[in-house]
């Protein structure tokens, strides 16, 4: 898809960053994959790491508008990475990477390439016995995603000693764009609805890991028989929190947790406890869910002004609807 924050190569520039990192392979193919929303992505096939296709992903440059919270979330997706590496989660393995800026102008880093095809992709071939394992090794892959733990709550690159700090941080931080690109929203009525949930939020008390964009693109289920995930990607958008907020993040996948008792039973599998979902939990997820949406909102700006505006007409009612039941909910 096209996105002002892509920094897209000529084929020469990624074949020598091929030969940069992969010294002596040669590079037979290059393909651009243009399923991303935000990082220009590329396979490249070849010789020793390169045989099976290694993925390039290149961050956006310098001078591209991007959010707040998105500067340096590529190198957040890299560290992530190393960290989920031998938990038995199917993601990707850095092979290289360079966040300098010093060889091309964006930050980058290679990885190994996944077999499957998204699940997005497959829907058609997922029948409801094949969607049942599915959704069973999803939970199971979740709780390995939570297994890891945090020392901060918040984005990498602004964390704070509290859940409700660092959520309100993360939501201000959008806020703060969103006013300066004009937009038209209820600022007060958020900002004082996040600050009357803070004991909500605060009674969350480990950091976990929360990749907030599972996702069914970035879920992979074998291309042949459609029931076992073969790798789950693009963990950019990670940062440390409430384990539920990942469970708001499954477009296309699931809407309602509570009414998926296969992921539910995968999940408390993996997990060594039972799956249960307090009032409490609900209404910290209304919260999750109305921050994801207004990123949807707010993120409109970079696919032209036409497309922009109608995400901003239909996302835009859906956000009022949330924060009235949102506050609704308040103490």
């Amino acid at each position: 898809m096209e996105s002002a924050t892509k920094t897209r190569l000529p084929e020469e520039a990624v074949r020598r960053l091929a030969g940069r990192h992969f010294p002596g392979q040669a590079v037979r193919r290059v393909e651009e994959l243009s399923d991303g929303l935000f990082n220009a992505v590329y396979r490249v096939y070849g010789d020793g790491p390169l045989e099976n296709g290694a993925v390039l992903k290149v961050g956006p440059a310098p001078e591209a508008k991007v959010l707040t919270y998105e500067r340096g979330i590529l190198e957040t997706e890299a560290m992530v990475l190393r960290l989920l590496e031998n938990t038995g989660l199917p993601v990707p393995k850095v092979l290289a990477a360079d966040f300098s800026r010093e060889i091309i102008p964006a930050g980058y880093f290679w990885m190994t390439a996944l077999p499957g095809v998204s699940w997005k992709r497959a829907e058609k071939q997922i029948t409801p016995e094949k969607r049942a394992k599915l959704m069973e090794a999803l939970g199971r892959a979740y709780a390995l995603v939570h297994r890891v733990k945090g020392d901060a709550f918040g984005y990498r690159t602004d964390p704070d000693g509290s859940w409700g700090g660092g959520f309100y941080k993360m939501v201000d931080s959008a806020l703060r764009d969103a006013e300066g690109m004009g937009y038209a929203l209820p600022y007060g009525r958020i900002r004082e609805a996040l600050r009357r949930s803070r004991p909500l939020l605060d009674a969350v008390k480990t950091p976990t890991l929360v990749g907030f964009d599972i996702w069914a693109g970035n879920v992979l289920v074998d291309g042949e028989t459609f029931d076992r995930i073969t790798g789950i990607v693009d963990f950019e958008r990670s940062f440390t929190g409430d384990r539920f907020a990942d469970f708001t993040a499954a477009y296309d996948i699931f809407d309602d947790v509570e009414r998926e008792p296969d992921f539910m039973r995968g999940y408390a599998a993996a997990s060594g406890g039972p799956f249960a979902v307090s009032p409490d939990d609900r209404r910290r997820m209304r919260l999750y869910r109305f921050y994801m949406t207004l990123l949807l909102y707010i993120e409109s700006y970079r696919y032209g002004p036409e497309a922009a505006e109608s995400i901003r007409r239909t996302v835009g009612e859906t956000l009022a609807g949330m924060l009235d039941t949102i506050e609704k909910d308040l103490p």
